[in-house]
């Protein structure tokens, strides 16, 4: 005999399955997207210290104009030398003190596609000097910049602007991205901590070479550029991340 007995699901069996599979989604959703962004800042931080190695490797390198090159912000004006105060545990600070030291901009890129008011083309895909296209001492620091590149292997990055056009700009397959591209979510401040930064409105995208000014050691950070004003500190990076890529 045939047997019509009806051997799927029913209704009530499948809105059952329906609704654990829900559960478990609700469940797990949250820890995979935790995992995937700790996997991504965990990238960016080991960049970080891939172009710190560079930048350190070019500041004591033998070459006087390169030596000179990394030197040469110390001397400039704090407008000129995109000077910042920073706290120690690695955020821009809302003014100096106690609990933070100054540094000055020697080198940066677009870590993402900027959007801005550049259509969503590149700017400034590879490195460039802080000073570019400025007269005195961006030349010599220019010097420095360019034994950095090389130390990357970008060397068709360096000589700074060529008939007043960047020759670096551009997307390039040798750039190196940021992973983490969420907008900025203080989760440590200090009492110095520039807070009205992180509150969602600021998203990190560029890298930057900072130098100290008590030290004059390289620092490598994540920053910000908003049109007609210089290129910001946001997270620092190495060495000592921030606290925010170090958990």
């Amino acid at each position: 005999m045939i047997n019509n007995k009806n051997i799927g699901f029913s209704l009530v069996e499948l809105i059952i399955v329906i609704a654990i599979m829900a559960v478990l989604a609700a469940a797990i959703a949250p820890a995979l997207i935790r995992y995937i962004d700790k996997s991504r800042k965990e990238v960016d931080v080991q960049n970080a210290q891939m172009l710190y190695e560079a930048a350190n490797l070019a500041a004591a390198t033998s070459d006087e104009d390169a030596a000179y090159g990394w030197a040469v912000i110390a001397e400039q004006n704090d407008r000129t030398s995109g000077r910042t105060d920073v706290t120690y545990d690695g955020h821009q600070a809302r003014s100096g003190g106690d609990g933070t030291y100054s540094i000055r901009l020697v080198a940066w890129c677009r870590g993402v596609r900027h959007d801005g008011n550049y259509g969503g083309a590149w700017e400034n895909s590879l490195f460039k000097a802080a000073m570019d296209g400025r007269s005195g001492a961006a030349a010599a620091q220019r010097a420095y910049t360019d034994e950095f590149l090389m130390n990357l292997n970008q060397d068709r990055a360096t000589g700074g602007y060529d008939n007043g056009n960047r020759t670096y700009d551009g997307e390039d397959n040798g750039y190196v991205y940021l992973k983490c591209k969420k907008f900025s979510k203080l989760e440590a401040p200090s009492s110095q901590t520039n807070t009205s930064l992180y509150n969602g409105n600021i998203s990190p995208e560029c890298w930057c070479v900072y130098r100290r000014d008590d030290t004059g050691a390289p620092e490598i950070w994540v920053g910000y550029k908003i049109s007609g004003q210089p290129v910001k500190p946001l997270y620092r990076l190495h060495p000592n991340p921030c606290p925010e890529y170090a958990n």
